[in-house]
């Protein structure tokens, strides 16, 4: 699973630690330890199908997931341009 891989978040992390402050760092860091704690106990939560909870979460769900994947790929576009415009500055 991609989740697991040793170098999942390697781009991300180094185009992140040239651009954030210390205390945005951390809050990146603690972001992603979150993610990671809830992804894990959704896996031992028991899904009851019939209760109003999953009915009205799951649109939501699916929302906020759709617009998370819209905006890192968004973020991911405007990082590589940075960094072409960084290469470019260097070879000047």
């Amino acid at each position: 699973m991609a989740l697991f891989r040793k170098g999942v978040f390697k781009k991300t992390a180094s185009i992140h630690a040239s651009i954030l402050t210390g205390t945005e760092n951390k809050i990146f860091i603690f972001s992603k330890i979150i993610m990671l704690s809830v992804f894990i106990y959704s896996i031992f939560l028991p899904l009851q199908l019939g209760m109003i909870w999953f009915s009205d979460g799951l649109p939501v769900y699916l929302f906020r997931i759709n617009r998370m994947i819209k905006h890192f790929n968004k973020e991911k576009i405007v990082a590589e341009k940075t960094l072409e415009k960084l290469q470019m500055l260097k070879k000047e």
